[in-house]
């Protein structure tokens, strides 16, 4: 369990009172993922279904592209806490598209997670495609436990990053940074 320590309108910018600080808890990481916003380029039917229906089954929202060339102009239109990307796509593969998405980052200054997605199982096509700019993996066949875990390590980076200026620190340091405060 973490605490999330809230800007204080003291000028040393510490917290003097126990109410400056509010917990992450498990609760929190999960309404912070049940918001999150995922854009999935898929062009099987089948995979994207089966997709859809799990990322939604855990409290995602799901928006579709059936190529690379929908998945930028998906992007152009809404923000989105991740992408899950086929590698091989009619018109703009994933590859072709993450490297178009990874230069308009550049100017922009933000970066998506984008998570591969890909029949291909071989030795070194992970490393290809985290090579391309792509942040995971997920092979195809879609396994449930596989999928969850890449989805949910990506967008959990989002929603438990803290907000500038503040720490996270465990709890048992806040308990006692509370009561040395109270000590003195």
């Amino acid at each position: 369990m973490l605490a999330e320590r809230r800007p204080s309108g003291s000028e040393s910018g510490r917290c003097t009172t126990w109410e400056c600080w509010r917990l992450v808890t498990r609760h929190n990481l999960k309404e912070a993922k049940k918001s999150a916003r995922i854009l999935l380029a898929e062009d099987n039917a089948v995979n994207r279904t089966l997709a859809i229906r799990l990322l939604e089954k855990r409290g995602y929202t799901v928006a579709v592209a059936a190529n690379g060339g929908e998945a930028l102009a998906a992007l152009e239109k809404e923000e989105f806490d991740a992408i899950l990307m086929d590698v091989q796509m009619p018109e703009m593969d994933g590859f072709e598209a993450t490297a178009k998405i990874r230069e308009k980052e550049k100017s922009t200054g933000k970066r998506i997670p984008i998570v591969a997605m890909t029949a291909h199982a071989l030795k070194g096509d992970e490393e290809r495609c985290i090579g391309a700019g792509m942040d995971g993996y997920v092979s195809k066949p879609i396994r449930t436990n596989e999928l969850y875990a890449a989805s949910e390590k990506t967008v959990k980076k989002e929603a438990a990053r803290a907000p500038e200026n503040e720490e996270i620190v465990p709890t048992a340091s806040v308990t006692k940074q509370y009561a040395e405060r109270n000590d003195s």
